[in-house]
């Protein structure tokens, strides 16, 4: 018997639906499962299509738009260079001016503390007794109380903007500044973890010649 598309269902083998072929007018016999992977197939490559139709293309840049970029980068690239050589210079000076007027009167150390619970006891009785009058030193918690200085200068300039406090900075004349951030350090050693702390500052002392008893 054929249904309204020309198909002719013939049950081969009873009553099992599973086992049941198609034949069309034209004689030509397929499977139930072959039937159903063609449709499969047709429906996976029209949502394919539907998609492809849908997605928005990307844009492109129009030419006055590259016109910019284009006359942008060779500015952008002057800026970058002049700040690069202004911290060039300003490195250099600073470097000769404490060398000139604190390495030879003695200061080579820059220390800058808190009032912090975490270290203020700590620095006050292990570090800054050992490093006497070698240091000029900083107490952040009254920095509005600061002046313009050789000293401001040149904790803004080695400070950075990460992990500052407590930092203490060696001045060697002709040799590089060694920088020591004791933030996370101090910050392991309040949760009980002493060997960072201990780390950096044997080699802050064994750097400035002093041994800690």
């Amino acid at each position: 018997m054929f249904d309204s598309r020309g198909i002719e269902k013939v049950n081969l083998f009873g009553s099992d639906r599973s086992s049941a072929i198609f034949r069309t007018l034209d004689g030509t016999r397929y499977s139930y499962s072959r039937h159903h992977r063609i449709i499969h197939d047709r429906l996976m490559a029209l949502a394919h299509r539907r998609l492809m139709n849908t997605a928005k293309p990307k844009p492109k840049l129009k030419w006055w738009q590259i016109a910019l970029i284009v006359a942008f980068v060779p500015v952008i690239v002057a800026i970058a260079g002049t700040a690069f050589i202004l911290f060039l210079v300003s490195t250099i000076c600073l470097h000769i001016t404490i060398w000139a007027w604190w390495c030879l009167r003695g200061r080579d150390i820059l220390f800058v503390y808190s009032e912090s619970p975490i270290w203020r006891d700590y620095i006050e009785k292990q570090i800054l007794p050992h490093i006497g009058e070698r240091a000029i030193v900083l107490n952040w918690s009254q920095r509005n109380r600061w002046r313009v200085s050789v000293a401001r200068l040149a904790f803004h300039h080695f400070g950075g903007y990460r992990q500052f406090n407590p930092l203490a900075v060696v001045f060697r004349p002709f040799r590089r500044t060694r920088t020591f951030r004791f933030w996370q350090p101090f910050r392991d050693f309040k949760h009980g973890n002493p060997e960072a702390l201990r780390q950096m500052e044997s080699e802050f002392f064994g750097l400035i010649g002093v041994q800690k008893r």
